[in-house]
């Protein structure tokens, strides 16, 4: 017999669960609707990390980090993908006004093995500066072919962010990158790339 009280008390569970569990931050590029800051005060106060772009099992394109165990297996792990697919990337949290959410940008900024950068890629550091400045909207507009950053029209009402101590936000970076870390030449990620794997 179907009783519906069952199921409240079994999601009321599952949600207790879900809120005990620790949260890490979602890796996502800025959305339009968003006015968000970037945390630091220069852009020399971010992680710069070498990422992969990739598949993972389930078949979703994600953004892998090259951080081999020892400097045997980066090596190997570099020898076995193609040096011009190896990008760099700004690690760039991005504290969202709207909602008071953190989340991760991976801020892509070309191939490792390029040494002059792409206007886009100039681009995006540019808004990744004014967004550590103030508040912004930073989005690729389709028209005009870059990324542009657009400060709200009343700075005045939207405060400073609250952002966690260092020591807390290296705990979240840490979590969040957790399952993406490729640190061996057998890595499922590099065994698809080559072939070896599905």
């Amino acid at each position: 017999m179907f009783d519906p009280n069952k199921h409240r008390k079994t999601a009321a569970k599952l949600a207790t669960l879900i809120n005990k569990k620790p949260l890490s931050w979602v890796i996502q590029k800025p959305k339009k609707k968003d006015y968000i800051r970037v945390y630091g005060n220069s852009i020399e106060d971010l992680n710069v990390v070498n990422i992969f772009d990739q598949r993972d099992g389930a078949g979703e394109e994600k953004l892998w980090l090259i951080q081999g165990k020892d400097e045997a297996e980066e090596d190997a792990i570099i020898n076995s993908l193609k040096a011009e697919d190896i990008l760099t990337a700004i690690v760039a949290p991005c504290y969202v006004k709207a909602n008071k959410q953190i989340y991760i940008w991976l801020a892509k900024q070309g191939s490792a093995a390029l040494v002059d950068p792409h206007p886009v890629h100039l681009q995006i550091k540019d808004c990744i500066i004014a967004a550590q400045k103030g508040w912004h909207k930073i989005y690729w507009d389709k028209t005009s072919k870059q990324y542009l950053s657009e400060p709200p029209e009343n700075t005045e009402i939207f405060g400073e962010p609250v952002w966690p101590d260092p020591k807390k936000i290296q705990e979240h970076l840490e979590k969040s990158f957790k399952d993406r870390i490729i640190e061996t030449a057998d890595h499922d990620v590099v065994q698809r790339t080559l072939g070896l794997k599905i």
